[in-house]
């Protein structure tokens, strides 16, 4: 899929590609990324617990399923959404009406593969089928509808593989695809299924030894699985994250100006806007463990995983779709075990001049730039800088030399911040461990008074040990 960037500039940029450009090749032409091939070779028929072919083949003579390259267009479905006409015949969910038959608009608002749904955009089921519809008291059979493209070219492709009767509780079923920008000719494995299978055990033995070398002393073969997977789940999830917050605020050229709500978040309390903040911009890869808000253990070291952030990690991307200061901060530590390189790109990114405000805050998320976090990059800037020099023999002294001097405008911001009674001690905010109570400990009291809590304290004592 194509990032769907092509709408949105005066003039618009050139539109990426993808088509068939064989039976079983997807090629991806971008006027930047230059030609790549997603290759989807054949598949054989799943087979049993017992390693058996089923749908009754016979071993070496069993049925192949070959894929179906289905493309669309990576354009907002206008026409299930708001009523009106679509601008492409070929829309993202395309892929959702091609096999989900209930997902399908009913066939009456169905006409040459273009939706025409009404303005309440309900959704109703449909068949592929000859339906028809009644006009001038006869039925006009209706065509049946395209939903992707015949011309197999689009912004958005996908391979469509079909398993019948898979078996549970142990039936397999295989799929080989390749992403490369090599062609059969560079590349013996794109034509050879055994070339193929070696390489991927190659890959397997390698990961294997990667992992288990990063573990030291009698490490369980559970421990070792659950740390596996969370690293795992940390890197592989990764996707590119884009927040200009003067180009969000202001909206894009080539659509409609936003509405002014879009200074406010969160029933018009908080202002996004804020005069400090204009300048944010964050261009980055994120990525995320599997469930949010749920803390890993990790045996390599006392950190946890609580995943997120240019390069930012973060929660679950499908429940917790955006960033925040001091969890991406915790993620760097266990980052550093696998790639440290990464993790010390995190903790340099909150400390630029595209984030950090000119006083010296960080902000705590991209929806409210005006509250904050604990203070914890101090902390993860150095077990960063530990875990590599353990695990790898480099002291990178100019990545601590950096963060230390943006961090102390860091300090410096949060000293001056809080202490009602003027007696140089640091006071309250949002600073517990997410043990939220049942007001804002961010805002005044609803009843007046004032609120005495040691966790502003006790946070700016180990902000003050780390540096």
């Amino acid at each position: 899929m194509v990032p769907y960037s092509w709408s949105w500039g005066i003039p618009p940029p050139p539109r990426p590609n993808l088509s068939a450009t064989t039976n079983n090749r997807i090629t991806a032409v971008h006027d930047t990324l230059g030609k790549t091939h997603l290759y989807c070779f054949p598949s054989p028929s799943p087979v049993g617990p017992d390693g058996q072919p089923v749908n009754g083949a016979v071993e070496g003579e069993e049925d192949t399923v070959e894929p179906a390259l289905l493309f669309t267009d990576n354009d907002t479905n206008f026409t299930r959404l708001w009523g009106v006409p679509n601008k492409s015949s070929y829309v993202k969910d395309a892929f959702h009406d091609h096999i989900v038959q209930a997902h399908r608009l009913p066939i009456d608002k169905l006409a040459n593969g273009r939706s025409k749904a009404g303005a309440d955009g309900k959704v109703g089921n449909a068949t592929n089928g000859s339906d028809s519809e009644s006009s001038s008291g006869r039925d006009t059979p209706v065509p049946p509808p395209q939903f992707v493209n015949p011309d197999k070219t689009g912004t958005k492709s996908a391979a469509h593989y079909v398993f019948k009767d898979v078996p549970g509780r142990g039936g397999c079923a295989v799929v080989r695809l390749k992403l490369t920008s090599n062609t059969p000719q560079k590349d013996p494995t794109l034509e050879d299924e055994g070339l193929f299978d070696d390489v991927i055990e190659e890959r397997r033995v390698e990961a294997d030894e990667f992992y288990y070398n990063l573990t030291q002393g009698y490490v369980s073969d559970d421990l070792r699985a659950i740390m596996r997977q969370a690293l795992g789940g940390m890197l592989w999830t990764k996707q590119y994250y884009k927040f200009i917050a003067n180009e969000w605020l202001e909206g894009d050229p080539a659509q409609p100006p936003p509405p002014p709500s879009r200074k406010f978040l969160r029933g018009n309390k908080v202002r996004l806007s804020n005069p400090g903040m204009i300048h944010a911009h964050q261009m980055c890869r994120i990525g995320c463990t599997s469930t949010p808000r749920t803390y890993y253990p990790c045996p390599i070291s006392t950190s946890c995983f609580d995943s997120k952030s240019r390069c930012r990690e973060r929660f679950c991307r499908w429940e917790y779709p955006y960033f925040a200061a001091w969890d991406s901060a915790f993620h760097c530590i266990p980052l550093a075990v696998v790639d440290p390189a990464f993790a010390k790109k995190q903790l340099d990114l909150l400390t630029r001049e595209w984030y950090m405000k000119p006083d010296g805050q960080i902000p705590a998320y991209e929806w409210n730039f005006s509250d904050v976090n604990p203070p914890v990059h101090a902390w993860a800037t150095f077990r960063v800088f530990k875990i590599e020099r353990k695990l790898y023999g480099r002291e990178d002294v100019p990545f601590l030399e950096r963060v230390f001097q943006k961090l102390l405008l860091n300090f410096t911001w949060w000293v001056n911040r809080k202490d009602a009674g003027g007696a140089n001690v640091f006071e309250g905010g949002f600073l517990g461990l997410d043990n939220i109570g049942v007001f804002n400990r961010s805002e005044p009291l609803p009843t007046g008074g004032a609120l005495r809590q040691a966790d502003g304290t006790a946070w700016m004592a180990f902000y003050c040990l780390n540096m």
